[in-house]
């Protein structure tokens, strides 16, 4: 049997049998003692089975063959679990280099880190080698965070990167969660509101298509965060009925999650200007005014969107942040 073979057989054992999967796993080793899969299978057997040391010991020589993320990953996973989070962190961000599709499992991993620091501690400033001015925003982004403080966290671990560019790759992954939880906040569909216009109410057959195209655009944007796929369904609903107000709505949605400020805001526009009282564009176009750092603005689509008493409970934190940080700069 081809060794190739031979290591998918232990790796298919190392679920349900993994002391023979190490026998396996050392069967092949001694006869292709450099072979990095078995290596690294050896040491994911070995992590299984709660004998941590040696698996560090078996990744490092993987990597000492040929770097690679699966020793990267594992290695940093048992860096985490020795508490050596700075290590840790340093083998996650290697792995992602040599497989960005990691990018989801090691996300997670840092985040799992984060929660575990003590912020009160020096912890944090032990964690990265930046600059104490970039650490102090890091600390800084993390506490808002644990307030829900989601824009302050964002604005501060944005300056992070301004004050140290090195601390980019590290927090990136941060920035991406908060800005997918800002993501959330927006308002997607008008309540107690029929904003359909007299165009899609010609046939209850485009009435239905229309829906279910909101629908699948709806979990494009929040459960899939697929943008582009977002785009191309809402273009679809734009066929039948270009000025769907729910549709433009979701489409200025959809170009925030992309960074494109000026194209999200101009659907937004588009909304006001078939109806100057639909609540969700006023109040997402108040969020990403507030992103751009401009206050004053967003205050007013705030208090225009507050006239809607459904929404009252949503939009007042935002407006009274939005006030108070006016009075402070003033």
């Amino acid at each position: 049997m081809e060794i190739e073979a031979r290591i998918e057989e232990a790796l298919e054992y190392m679920q349900n049998d993994t002391h023979y999967a190490l026998e396996l796993f050392n069967g092949i080793l001694k006869e292709d003692p450099n072979n990095i899969s078995a290596l690294n299978g050896k040491g994911s057997t070995l992590m299984k089975l709660h004998q941590s040391e040696e698996a560090l010991k078996l990744f490092d020589c993987s990597l000492s063959i040929e770097e690679n993320s699966s020793a990267y990953l594992n290695k940093g996973i048992i860096c985490k679990n020795n508490e050596d989070y700075k290590n840790a962190l340093i083998c996650f961000d290697k792995a992602l280099d040599y497989n960005p599709r990691l990018a989801s499992i090691v996300s997670m991993l840092k985040n799992e880190i984060l929660e575990r620091v003590n912020l009160d501690s020096a912890d944090l400033d032990s964690l990265y080698d930046f600059t104490k001015e970039a650490n102090s925003l890091i600390k800084e982004a993390i506490n808002y965070k644990n307030q829900n403080k989601l824009w302050d966290a964002l604005d501060s671990l944005e300056k992070a990167i301004e004050e140290d560019s090195r601390c980019k790759n590290s927090i990136n992954d941060m920035i991406e969660k908060v800005k997918k939880n800002l993501q959330r906040e927006f308002l997607y569909k008008e309540t107690n509101s029929n904003t359909a216009t007299k165009k899609e109410k010609k046939t209850n057959s485009k009435k239905k298509k229309i829906s279910k195209l909101k629908t699948l655009t709806y979990r494009s944007i929040t459960v899939e965060n697929n943008p582009h796929k977002a785009l191309s369904l809402i273009n679809k609903i734009f066929e039948i009925n270009y000025d769907d107000l729910d549709a433009i709505n979701l489409q200025g949605i959809t170009y925030f999650s992309l960074n494109e400020y000026d194209k999200s805001i101009e659907s937004f526009d588009k909304c006001l200007s078939i109806n100057e009282d639909y609540t969700c564009a006023l109040f997402n176009k108040g969020l990403v005014l507030r992103r751009l750092g401009f206050l004053k603005e967003s205050l007013e689509c705030f208090d225009k969107a507050l006239k809607n008493p459904n929404h009252y409970q949503k939009i007042k934190p935002y407006q009274e942040e939005a006030l108070n940080k006016l009075k402070r700069y003033e």
